[in-house]
Protein backbone atom coordinates (compact mmCIF):
# COMPACT_ATOMS: atom_id res chain seq x y z
CA UNK A 1 0.00 0.00 0.00
CA UNK A 2 2.96 2.38 0.84
CA UNK A 3 4.24 1.67 -2.67
CA UNK A 4 1.14 2.38 -4.27
CA UNK A 5 0.48 5.61 -2.60
CA UNK A 6 4.51 6.59 -3.59
CA UNK A 7 3.86 5.48 -6.72
CA UNK A 8 0.98 7.65 -7.18
CA UNK A 9 2.35 10.68 -5.40
CA UNK A 10 4.88 10.66 -7.95
CA UNK A 11 2.57 10.53 -11.14
CA UNK A 12 0.66 13.50 -9.91
CA UNK A 13 4.25 15.04 -9.57
CA UNK A 14 5.66 14.56 -12.41
CA UNK A 15 1.86 15.95 -14.33
CA UNK A 16 2.12 18.77 -11.98
CA UNK A 17 5.65 20.49 -12.48
CA UNK A 18 5.38 20.65 -16.11
CA UNK A 19 2.09 22.48 -15.97
CA UNK A 20 3.63 24.70 -13.73
CA UNK A 21 6.61 25.29 -15.26
CA UNK A 22 4.33 25.95 -18.60
CA UNK A 23 1.56 27.94 -16.72
CA UNK A 24 4.72 31.13 -16.40
CA UNK A 25 3.33 33.98 -18.20
CA UNK A 26 4.65 35.61 -20.86
CA UNK A 27 3.80 38.83 -19.51
CA UNK A 28 6.10 38.89 -16.46
CA UNK A 29 9.55 37.95 -18.67
CA UNK A 30 9.64 42.13 -19.29
CA UNK A 31 10.70 44.65 -18.80
CA UNK A 32 12.49 43.63 -15.58
CA UNK A 33 15.50 41.25 -16.53
CA UNK A 34 14.37 37.23 -15.46
CA UNK A 35 17.21 36.24 -12.95
CA UNK A 36 18.83 33.16 -14.47
CA UNK A 37 17.57 30.44 -12.10
CA UNK A 38 14.10 31.21 -13.44
CA UNK A 39 14.45 30.69 -16.82
CA UNK A 40 13.22 27.08 -17.53
CA UNK A 41 10.18 28.04 -15.87
CA UNK A 42 9.89 30.36 -19.14
CA UNK A 43 11.21 27.97 -21.32
CA UNK A 44 10.12 24.76 -20.48
CA UNK A 45 11.31 21.86 -23.47
CA UNK A 46 8.45 21.45 -26.19
CA UNK A 47 6.53 18.94 -26.02
CA UNK A 48 5.36 19.07 -29.91
CA UNK A 49 5.46 21.73 -32.42
CA UNK A 50 3.45 22.56 -34.90
CA UNK A 51 4.17 23.78 -38.90
CA UNK A 52 3.33 27.33 -37.45
CA UNK A 53 4.68 27.11 -34.56
CA UNK A 54 8.32 26.33 -36.04
CA UNK A 55 7.98 28.48 -38.78
CA UNK A 56 7.70 31.59 -36.96
CA UNK A 57 10.69 29.89 -34.48
CA UNK A 58 12.85 29.96 -37.26
CA UNK A 59 12.25 33.23 -38.60
CA UNK A 60 13.16 34.31 -35.14
CA UNK A 61 16.04 32.82 -34.89
CA UNK A 62 17.40 33.86 -37.90
CA UNK A 63 16.34 37.23 -37.18
CA UNK A 64 18.90 36.97 -33.93
CA UNK A 65 21.57 35.18 -35.97
CA UNK A 66 21.65 38.06 -38.07
CA UNK A 67 22.06 40.53 -35.11
CA UNK A 68 25.76 39.66 -34.89
CA UNK A 69 26.14 40.62 -38.36
CA UNK A 70 25.16 44.01 -38.13
CA UNK A 71 26.78 44.87 -34.94
CA UNK A 72 30.17 43.21 -36.32
CA UNK A 73 30.04 45.15 -39.39
CA UNK A 74 28.65 48.56 -37.91
CA UNK A 75 25.63 48.20 -40.06
CA UNK A 76 23.53 49.69 -37.61
CA UNK A 77 21.05 51.22 -40.20
CA UNK A 78 20.37 47.35 -40.44
CA UNK A 79 19.19 47.28 -36.85
CA UNK A 80 15.42 47.70 -38.11
CA UNK A 81 15.64 44.35 -39.31
CA UNK A 82 15.69 43.46 -35.39
CA UNK A 83 14.10 46.15 -33.54
CA UNK A 84 10.34 47.46 -33.82
CA UNK A 85 10.64 51.56 -34.30
CA UNK A 86 9.10 51.93 -30.71
CA UNK A 87 11.39 49.30 -29.53
CA UNK A 88 13.28 49.68 -25.65
CA UNK A 89 16.43 48.08 -25.19
CA UNK A 90 17.80 47.77 -21.44
CA UNK A 91 21.64 47.09 -22.55
CA UNK A 92 22.49 47.40 -18.32
CA UNK A 93 25.17 49.45 -17.53
CA UNK A 94 27.09 51.49 -18.47
CA UNK A 95 24.31 52.39 -21.87
CA UNK A 96 20.94 51.82 -19.28
CA UNK A 97 18.12 51.77 -20.88
CA UNK A 98 17.51 52.84 -24.76
CA UNK A 99 14.15 54.02 -25.92
CA UNK A 100 13.43 53.57 -29.88
CA UNK A 101 15.51 52.09 -32.83
CA UNK A 102 17.03 55.45 -33.64
CA UNK A 103 18.52 55.89 -30.23
CA UNK A 104 19.19 52.10 -29.70
CA UNK A 105 21.10 52.03 -33.56
CA UNK A 106 23.16 56.02 -32.40
CA UNK A 107 24.16 54.33 -28.94
CA UNK A 108 25.43 51.16 -29.81
CA UNK A 109 27.51 53.07 -32.83
CA UNK A 110 29.04 55.28 -30.65
CA UNK A 111 30.35 52.85 -27.76
CA UNK A 112 31.67 50.61 -30.60
CA UNK A 113 33.43 53.31 -31.70
CA UNK A 114 36.37 53.27 -29.45
CA UNK A 115 37.08 49.16 -30.76
CA UNK A 116 38.77 48.44 -34.23
CA UNK A 117 36.91 45.35 -34.11
CA UNK A 118 34.20 43.12 -32.42
CA UNK A 119 33.05 39.22 -32.23
CA UNK A 120 29.62 38.05 -31.15
CA UNK A 121 29.70 34.34 -30.89
CA UNK A 122 25.56 33.16 -30.21
CA UNK A 123 25.46 30.10 -27.47
CA UNK A 124 21.98 28.50 -26.82
CA UNK A 125 18.61 29.91 -27.37
CA UNK A 126 15.01 29.29 -26.96
CA UNK A 127 12.34 30.44 -28.50
CA UNK A 128 8.15 30.54 -27.00
CA UNK A 129 5.43 31.66 -28.77
CA UNK A 130 2.85 32.70 -26.14
CA UNK A 131 0.64 33.54 -29.38
CA UNK A 132 0.23 34.39 -32.54
CA UNK A 133 1.46 38.04 -32.34
CA UNK A 134 3.64 37.37 -29.24
CA UNK A 135 7.02 35.81 -28.19
CA UNK A 136 9.84 35.86 -25.86
CA UNK A 137 13.45 34.68 -26.16
CA UNK A 138 16.35 34.23 -24.42
CA UNK A 139 19.54 33.81 -26.33
CA UNK A 140 23.31 33.23 -24.70
CA UNK A 141 26.24 34.88 -26.04
CA UNK A 142 30.16 35.74 -26.13
CA UNK A 143 31.43 39.00 -27.51
CA UNK A 144 34.80 39.68 -27.93
CA UNK A 145 36.16 43.24 -27.99
CA UNK A 146 39.39 43.53 -29.40
CA UNK A 147 41.40 46.75 -28.21
CA UNK A 148 43.07 49.43 -29.82
CA UNK A 149 46.51 49.26 -30.41
CA UNK A 150 48.98 52.20 -30.10
CA UNK A 151 46.06 54.46 -28.92
CA UNK A 152 44.66 54.67 -32.74
CA UNK A 153 41.31 52.40 -33.66
CA UNK A 154 40.90 51.30 -37.32
CA UNK A 155 40.29 47.93 -38.91
CA UNK A 156 43.81 47.68 -39.71
CA UNK A 157 44.77 47.67 -36.26
CA UNK A 158 43.31 44.26 -35.08
CA UNK A 159 45.86 42.72 -37.56
CA UNK A 160 48.90 41.89 -34.66
CA UNK A 161 46.97 42.96 -31.76
CA UNK A 162 46.50 40.72 -28.78
CA UNK A 163 44.17 42.82 -25.97
CA UNK A 164 40.62 41.72 -25.82
CA UNK A 165 37.85 42.64 -24.06
CA UNK A 166 35.48 39.29 -23.54
CA UNK A 167 31.48 40.01 -22.20
CA UNK A 168 29.42 37.04 -21.12
CA UNK A 169 25.93 37.61 -21.19
CA UNK A 170 22.25 36.86 -22.60
CA UNK A 171 19.58 38.82 -24.11
CA UNK A 172 16.38 38.27 -23.02
CA UNK A 173 13.77 39.18 -26.22
CA UNK A 174 10.40 40.13 -26.37
CA UNK A 175 8.75 39.92 -29.49
CA UNK A 176 6.17 41.26 -31.40
CA UNK A 177 4.80 40.15 -35.12
CA UNK A 178 3.80 43.32 -37.17
CA UNK A 179 2.79 43.39 -40.80
CA UNK A 180 3.94 39.50 -41.12
CA UNK A 181 7.79 40.12 -39.22
CA UNK A 182 8.94 39.01 -36.36
CA UNK A 183 10.78 41.55 -34.05
CA UNK A 184 12.29 43.06 -31.10
CA UNK A 185 10.19 45.30 -29.11
CA UNK A 186 11.56 44.74 -25.75
CA UNK A 187 15.21 43.80 -25.13
CA UNK A 188 17.18 43.44 -21.89
CA UNK A 189 20.88 42.22 -22.17
CA UNK A 190 22.18 40.19 -18.61
CA UNK A 191 25.59 40.21 -17.44
CA UNK A 192 26.69 36.47 -16.59
CA UNK A 193 30.11 37.54 -14.78
CA UNK A 194 32.51 40.59 -15.13
CA UNK A 195 34.44 42.20 -18.21
CA UNK A 196 37.44 40.13 -18.96
CA UNK A 197 40.73 41.57 -20.48
CA UNK A 198 42.60 38.65 -22.17
CA UNK A 199 44.92 38.01 -25.13
CA UNK A 200 44.38 36.63 -28.20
Amino acid sequence: MYLRTIHALSVVLLIAVPRAIASQPCAQFSPSPIPIQQLPDYFPPHTSLDATTLLDTEAMRQTLTFYPYIIDGRAFPSLSSIFTTDAVANYSAPLGVLKGLSTIAATLEQALASFPGTQHLLGPQSVRICDSKKAISVTYYRAVHFLPQNGTVGPGDIVGGDSVLYAYGQYQDTWEKRDGLWKIVYRNLVYMGPFVTGTN
